[in-house]
């Protein structure tokens, strides 16, 4: 969420000022920047109201954090690029990676914990089950 306020917050800022010296694509890249800043910052709220209400599942929290990977890796390709407003180390330019890197970690994450939620209710159905009645349980 941090990650994307600041984004949002710098890239409105400096807005005016891209828009007046730059060309059309890099104007258009800082619009950009602000709806990432905008987007993420929503669903990160949403996150965050979902889990203080423990009515965060896997699926939304899955949901949630493959968005605003998405949206950051884009923001990563289109705003650090030559044309780009994040073109120079900078505020924009650290928010946007960060952002990339934290969200993309938590969608990983998110797969790993699912995988590994599946895999313990498989063993939990394989101690559960009756053992064969000929003693062999590879028939």
């Amino acid at each position: 969420m941090v990650a994307s306020v600041v984004l949002m917050g710098m890239a409105a800022t400096l807005r005016t000022d891209i828009c007046a010296m730059s060309s059309t694509v890099t104007c258009r890249r800082t619009d950009f920047a602000i709806g990432i800043g905008a987007i993420v910052g929503i669903l990160s709220f949403v996150a965050i109201l979902l889990v203080a209400c423990s009515k965060m599942g896997a699926v939304s929290y899955l949901l949630i954090s493959f968005v605003s990977s998405v949206l950051f890796v884009f923001g990563v390709v289109f705003l650090t690029a030559r044309d780009g407003p994040a073109t120079s180390l900078g505020t924009m330019y650290f928010s946007t990676w960060t952002g990339a890197a934290v969200s993309t970690l938590l969608f990983v994450g998110g797969i790993q914990e699912l995988f590994e939620a599946v895999a313990i209710e498989e063993e939990e159905a394989e101690k559960q089950r009756p053992p064969n009645q000929y003693g062999d349980d590879d028939i």
